[in-house]
């Protein structure tokens, strides 16, 4: 077979990308997944290009991408092989740095993924009930101006009692959905964002079987894996039966002529009005007179105003956003303005703990803790205590793996799939998920593509599998968590 056709492009004109793989010098590529343990990291690809003519130099004017090479502009890597093309990054620039030394004129793209730019964003949604944990993904995939074809969605069984964000940065909305119910997510090689359920990847397909094919080899078992003294805690709420007042303005804004007032306001607890940031279900968009009044004057003794006044109100779970337009000649006050609806207050806090007391006995105590607003159940608390400690009651081995330049398996690697690998010389052997991957590709004086895993060992847990024995007697085992 010939080696793969390295694909790297800009998008230096909008909606066209073009090629420089034939100026490129090297890339690499680094990308991780986002779980319980592991925080969210951009993927990151460095690029670099030969600029001996100054042809990618962002000043030179009479270039032939003058104007162009700036950044945020989209870039993408992909590779074709034995007629498949697979992507390995897709984003955005982020910093574009020269150099001018003799002999080594180039310039280097530092790239991100989409994670960089959600780490930018903020989100808000409004409160939602009984929901299926996929659909709230895609809720809040929705929120934050995702396209359809820049996410996927596993299937989720968990269900969240109550789901809102108020104006949280939209990663940290996203790491409170899947810490519900310990699922992950990453952005893979074509730069779409990836929620996947707790055992995604287990039921996959081997993309890779490698044999004593290696360019190196890391193993290595840690106490520091050991999770056995489990403690889960959440916050139960209800809803309020009825309508209540759950926002209000104090003061009483003046409106000019042909104008607009555009404010925020934050809920309250009607029980103790100095709890703000309050989620409330059953929002009703303010009433014109039930609701909000105008008056020439503002202790309502003038002439009240309504036919020319409008209001635009958006309901988030913990807050509105609302703009008053006044419309007449002349200035108006604003002299009461509120929002009703349904408060959904908390309940005491609910925990639970689980302790593995074999590993316990084994290894020490291991403690940790997940604090999750979202679980609201002290069943699923307890049931999601059990299935971390049996996850994690033995040590797990930390594995690193590379292999250089056995085609297709370095470009078939991605998060999340499955890999059997076997080392003759020290007896490792066994199916393993991907958890991250980094490329580094040197495309000039002869092909040299390495890829550099960092992988686990699934873990099933105490549950029932069929056709096995013991674990597949029908005694005291779990179906599933």
């Amino acid at each position: 077979m010939t080696d793969p056709v390295y694909s790297v492009g800009f998008e230096f004109t909008s909606g066209s990308f073009t090629n420089v793989g034939s100026d490129c010098v090297r890339f690499s590529v680094a990308r991780s997944r986002a779980d319980l343990l592991n925080p969210f990291a951009a993927g990151r690809a460095q690029i670099l290009l030969d600029n001996f003519n100054s042809k990618y130099s962002p000043d030179n004017s009479g270039g032939p991408y003058a104007g162009q090479i700036r950044p945020f502009i989209r870039c993408k890597i992909t590779a074709t092989y034995d007629g498949s093309t697979r992507g390995i990054f897709s984003g955005r620039v982020e910093d574009i740095a020269l150099s001018p030394q003799l002999g080594e004129r180039t310039v280097l793209f530092d790239c991100t993924d989409l994670t960089a730019e959600l780490s930018r964003r903020r989100a808000s949604t409004e409160m939602l009930t009984n929901h299926n944990v996929g659909s709230l993904f895609s809720i809040l995939a929705s929120h934050l101006s995702l396209s359809s074809s820049e996410y996927t969605i596993d299937h989720f069984h968990d269900v969240a009692p109550f789901f809102w964000v108020g104006e949280e940065p939209a990663l940290d909305a996203i790491v409170q959905l899947l810490n519900i119910g310990h699922h992950f997510s990453y952005v893979d090689g074509n730069g779409v964002l990836n929620f996947r359920n707790r055992y995604h990847g287990i039921t996959n397909p081997i993309v890779a079987s490698l044999d004593n094919s290696f360019f190196s080899l890391g193993w290595a078992l840690s106490q520091s894996t050991i999770l056995n003294n489990l403690r889960v805690t959440g916050v139960s709420r209800y809803q309020v039966s009825g309508v209540q007042t759950v926002a209000f303005l104090q003061d009483k804004p003046f409106i000019a002529a042909n104008s607009v007032y555009s404010f925020e306001i934050a809920y309250i607890n009607p029980d103790n009005p100095t709890e703000v940031g309050m989620p409330v279900s059953s929002l009703i968009t303010p009433v014109l007179s039930a609701d909000y009044t105008t008056n020439t004057v503002p202790d309502n003794s003038g002439a009240f105003q309504t036919t020319l006044l409008s209001l635009q109100a958006t309901l988030f779970s913990t807050y509105a956003v609302c703009s008053m337009f006044n419309t007449s000649s002349f200035g108006v006050y604003l002299t009461k303005f509120q929002i009703r609806g349904s408060s959904v207050p908390e309940l005491p806090t609910l925990s639970t703990t689980f302790q593995e007391s074999a590993s316990v006995s084994k290894y020490g105590q291991y403690d940790f803790e997940v604090v999750n607003e979202y679980i609201g159940d002290i069943a699923y608390a307890r049931d999601y205590a059990m299935y971390l400690a049996g996850r994690w009651a033995e040590p797990v081995p930390n594995i690193e793996m590379a292999i250089k330049n056995v085609f297709p398996q370095v470009l078939d690697l991605e998060l999340a799939t499955q890999v059997s690998a076997v080392e003759s010389n020290t007896l490792v052997g066994s199916i393993y998920i991907v958890k991250s991957v980094q490329h580094d590709v040197v495309m000039q004086s002869g092909l040299e593509h390495t890829i550099e895993l960092k992988l686990e060992r699934p873990t099933y847990g105490d549950f029932l599998v069929l056709d096995h024995d013991p674990k597949g007697r029908l005694d005291n085992r779990r179906l599933a968590f």
